[in-house]
């Protein structure tokens, strides 16, 4: 999706020139949303339909909002989990 902007001037001010910006987005479903998270290494707490706190219907796939409350599993996301292997080390030879 592309944006154009064309700001109007004020009476007296130059106009200032017009942006252009891009939007890339994904329409994700609310079955989606737990294995993403669960890949991200979050838990699902709790899901809204909306900012009013009306319930996320799984099967609602025109619904515009979605709101979620993840948490982080043991301080480890995925990105942690890969930096911080163990490591083993293995002694060869005899004392």
């Amino acid at each position: 999706m592309t944006f154009r902007y064309q700001p109007v001037a004020a009476r007296g001010d130059r106009a200032r020139r017009a942006r252009t910006v891009s939007l890339r987005h994904r329409l994700l479903q609310p079955r989606e949303i737990e294995p993403l998270l669960a890949r991200a290494g979050l838990t699902l707490i709790a899901s809204w339909g909306s900012f009013d706190g009306r319930p996320l219907d799984p099967d609602d796939e025109s619904g515009e909002q979605h709101i979620y409350l993840a948490r982080i599993e043991h301080g480890e996301t995925r990105e942690t989990k890969r930096t911080t292997k163990k490591r083993t080390t293995r002694r060869v030879g005899s004392k």
